[in-house]
């Protein structure tokens, strides 16, 4: 007894190949084979019975004659019987295979699409010519008239509207929509899902913007209240300490350390390759008390805050602006400024020499007197 194989993961996907059997060929391939020689055969005894018209008075025919008709038209339908029924197979497992569910219960619907299928090809071909008839003129019946019910001039004391109506046509029609429901209820409740998604956004999205409209209409009707800036100069609020200045005329690189170690908002930062020239980040720039007790070593506070604000700029450099002493601040002078003390630079060497020459000349002159 062969062992059967169980597959996991990737191995799913793999390609079993068939056994080569009867001459170098596949079950399947001499199936095929099959199929198309009884096909034809069952082609050419349909032409010859439906065009030489072999069942034509046939009671008045001999014996003999009706035997060969028999075997004729019959025979070809028992060799075909067997490829209808892999076609109606095959059939049954691709319309299953369609749907998203009915693959995890195939031994359920594969014979169901199987019967499906001979019931509709039964149908259509009417062997008999008996169910036709039965379904169309023995199948007319009374139905209510919808149309006529819904009229302004209706009125129901008078009886429901009633007209023939072929029901077995419409049996068939509804049979047939029920199939296709069958096959694609899963992708319609997808559907509907994604619809109801959608929905929900459009009713949110309609909601938020019908909102939008509502406040841009309310604030139409009130004064407007932005400042035309930078023309008026804005209210600061009352925390604004200003843009921060050196005090000091020079700055050096311990003083420049400890003024951007002060700032918590590192707003502040070192020249590239200057260590005693500074930049302040306006657009990050928040004022913090250590900056404001920062003093020099003679005790003269390193920075005060200008009473200015930042202008619009078309890109982050325009807000960089130089930290450097505030002479050119109009507002405000600087706070505590010491004023540099002169000193007395030494006279050169010769000029000392030629005053000592001068006073020697006279002493020696007034001596020689």
């Amino acid at each position: 007894m062969r062992k059967s194989e169980t597959f996991h993961g990737l191995e799913l996907t793999r390609h079993i190949a068939q056994p080569v059997m009867f001459l170098g060929r596949t079950a399947k391939d001499w199936f095929w084979v099959y199929v198309f020689f009884a096909t034809l055969l069952f082609v050419v005894c349909l032409v010859y019975v439906r065009y030489l018209e072999l069942f034509d008075s046939i009671e008045q025919q001999s014996e003999a004659y009706q035997n060969f008709v028999l075997y004729f038209s019959g025979i070809p339908i028992l060799i075909i019987l067997p490829a209808i029924a892999g076609l109606f197979w095959w059939a049954s497992g691709f319309l299953m295979r369609y749907s998203k569910w009915q693959v995890q219960q195939p031994l359920v619907w594969r014979p169901f699409w199987v019967i499906v299928l001979l019931f509709y090809t039964v149908i259509e071909l009417d062997p008999l010519d008996a169910i036709h008839p039965q379904m169309s003129h023995k199948g007319l019946g009374l139905a209510p008239e919808i149309i006529p019910m819904f009229e302004k001039g209706y009125d129901l004391s008078q009886g429901i509207p009633l007209v023939q109506f072929q029901w077995g046509y419409f049996l068939l029609w509804a049979l047939f929509w029920f199939l296709i429901g069958v096959l694609h209820w899963q992708y319609l409740i997808d559907a509907l899902r994604e619809v109801w998604f959608f929905t929900k956004r459009f009713h949110r999205y309609g909601a938020s913007i019908l909102t939008g409209f509502r406040e841009t209409a309310r604030a139409q009707g009130r004064e407007p209240v932005a400042a035309t800036y930078p023309d008026v100069k804005p209210t600061l609020p009352p925390t604004y300490r200003g843009v921060p200045r050196l005090n000091v005329t020079e700055l050096c690189e311990a003083d420049a350390a400890r003024i951007i170690a002060a700032d918590t908002s590192g707003a502040i930062a070192a020249a590239p390759g200057q260590p005693t020239v500074l930049f302040v980040d306006l657009g990050r720039f928040d004022h913090g008390p250590g900056l404001g007790e920062l003093t020099a070593a003679d005790g003269t506070p390193l920075l005060y805050f200008a009473d200015w604000w930042g202008e619009p700029g078309t890109n982050r450099e325009d807000l960089v602006v130089p930290l450097k002493p505030g002479r050119d601040e109009p507002v405000r002078e600087p706070v505590a400024a010491v004023a540099p003390v002169e000193v007395a630079e030494p006279e050169p060497a010769d000029t000392l020499a030629e005053s000592d020459e001068d006073i020697h000349d006279e002493t020696g002159s007034g001596g020689d007197d």
